[in-house]
């Protein structure tokens, strides 16, 4: 048995945060991503040269600041990191 939407919009689904994203200095949004923007539900890497990049990473929460933080200490230019804000449900189009 399948639920009806009580709603003709979807709203994005607020998840607690591990407590080190609070304070996190990268983990920050501006006004505009929340009178503007919208929600994203992906995000590419902003950083990265598309002529350079060789591997492409997905991954969400935590794990993107652990890996961009790993990428600059390393200065590794051949990988993207995508992150993937909204897992459920994935849009097929």
């Amino acid at each position: 048995m399948r639920r009806q939407l009580k709603r003709d919009f979807r709203k994005p689904l607020i998840v607690f945060t591990p407590k080190s994203l609070l304070r996190h200095p990268r983990c920050v949004s501006s006004i505009q991503d929340f009178t503007k923007n919208g929600f994203a539900e992906v995000i590419d890497d902003s950083s990265a040269h598309p002529e350079k990049v060789n591997k492409i990473a997905f991954c969400t929460g935590k794990v993107y600041y652990d890996l961009i933080d790993r990428k600059e200490k390393e200065n590794n230019t051949d990988l993207a990191i995508v992150r993937l804000e909204q897992l459920y449900p994935f849009q097929k189009s």
